[in-house]
Formats: C-alpha cells, sequence, structure tokens
C-alpha cells in the first residue's frame, strides 16, 4: 500500500506533539491554527485513526496510534533530508562530508563544536547535523548513514539521576 504524504504534513503532526497545543504549533509552523488543524483532521480521516485525542479545546494529547506515527514520522524526515545531502555531494563531487546526528536534548555547545571542524587540507570538507532521537541515532550508525551521533538525555531526566546517585552515595558514606 502506498501513501503519499507531504513533508509538511509530517512537520505539522510532529511540531503539535512536541507543542501539544494547537496555538503554538501553528506560530511555530508559520501558519494559522484554522489551517493546522484542517491538515491535522484532513490526515485523521485519510487514515481512518486519531493521532491526537482533544478531550477539550485547550487540551490536545497524542494517541498511541499518534506516537507511533510521530517516531516514524521523524525517522522519515530524517531519512529524506539525508537522501538530499547526499544527492547534493554526489551532484557537486565537493569533497568529503562527515554527517552526524544528535538527539535533541544534546548540548548546543557540542554541536557548535562540531560544525566548527574545520581541516585546512581539506578545503571541501562539509560537516552535517540531523536531529534524530536515541535508538533511531544508533540505527542510522549502524547502518552507515551517519558518520557520527552525539546520544544524550534529557537535562531533567540527568540532573534527575545525578542527584539521586549523590543522594544514594551519601546515604552510604554519611
Amino acid at each position: 500500500m502506498y501513501f503519499d504524504v507531504e513533508t509538511r504534513l509530517l512537520r505539522a503532526v510532529i511540531t503539535l506533539a512536541e507543542e501539544l497545543s494547537f496555538t503554538r504549533a501553528a506560530h511555530k509552523l508559520n501558519i494559522s491554527q484554522p489551517a493546522l488543524t484542517k491538515q491535522i483532521i484532513g490526515l485523521e480521516k485519510r487514515f481512518e485513526f486519531l493521532l491526537f485525542h482533544r478531550p477539550n479545546k485547550r487540551v490536545v494529547d497524542l494517541t498511541d496510534a499518534g506516537r507511533a506515527f510521530v517516531q516514524e514520522a521523524r525517522s522519515a524526515l530524517a531519512h529524506i533530508e539525508l537522501a538530499i545531502r547526499l544527492a547534493q555531494t554526489a551532484h557537486e563531487k565537493n569533497g568529503s562530508t562527515l554527517i552526524v546526528g544528535h538527539s535533541p536534548y544534546a548540548d548546543q555547545a557540542w554541536i557548535s563544536a562540531v560544525l566548527g571542524i574545520r581541516l585546512h587540507m581539506f578545503s571541501k570538507f562539509q560537516v552535517w547535523t540531523m536531529t534524530m532521537f536515541a535508538m533511531e541515532l544508533v540505527r542510522s550508525v549502524l547502518a552507515g548513514e551517519l558518520n557520527l551521533a552525539i546520544v544524550t538525555a534529557p537535562r531533567k531526566m540527568i540532573t534527575s539521576l545525578l542527584h539521586h546517585s549523590r543522594k544514594r552515595r551519601c546515604m552510604r558514606f554519611c
């Protein structure tokens, strides 16, 4: 079965899933809220399943189908971006390209450091970055689609783990 879905619709679903607000998602996408609502409802009717649960006008949450769709939509967009970049590199024959994937939680200083790589001997060397979630990053490195991946957990999770670890250490030694 073949589904013809525009990338702008995938981005709309992903952005709404991240924002959980039609108003904020529409603003981030630079479209009107009614236009976003129409896009989402159109997809849901076309696929015959709900992506989002809307108990009232202010609350939006992902359904199980929506969670599965968003995860794969992110992967699809990443593959489309990679296909375009690799084709551009092949067309331009412009030297080596380092493709680095990173999680949305990666420290921007790390990303900036990677983008700042410049090798004087390789004037046409390029560094491209792609944002993906941890499991997709690992899969992409193993499949040879990425040269490097920076995988990190959300800052809140790291802070919580550090706090819990210090508390346990203190309980043992204090």
